[in-house]
């Protein structure tokens, strides 16, 4: 843990929940907490462009994608954070007036 994280509790998850989610930790070679604090982060919108392309780079070699088929999803990933950022002004700008 970094200086700038925190320890939080989960309460109420089921068995089977946890058991899943362990199995999805392991397929993926991560660790349980790694895999909720990526999920918490995706959910909450907190993750940065670099953690989203390095999560779909992961899956796309999981699955054995081509390097070429990986560029073009990178790509075109970039591409709609270009566009999400530029719309994001434009509604700020709107919102200005």
């Amino acid at each position: 843990m970094n200086d700038s994280s925190l320890q939080l509790t989960i309460r109420g998850v089921d068995l089977h929940t946890k058991r899943q989610l362990t199995k999805i930790a392991s397929r993926k070679g991560v660790s349980l907490n790694n895999l909720v604090v990526g999920a918490l982060q995706q959910a909450a919108g907190t993750n940065t462009t670099e953690q989203r392309l390095q999560l779909i780079r992961e899956t796309l070699r999981q699955h054995r994608i081509s390097s070429n088929d990986i560029a073009t999803a990178e790509t075109a990933i970039a591409e709609m954070d270009a566009i999400s950022k530029a719309k994001q002004k434009s509604d700020e700008h709107d919102l200005s007036f």
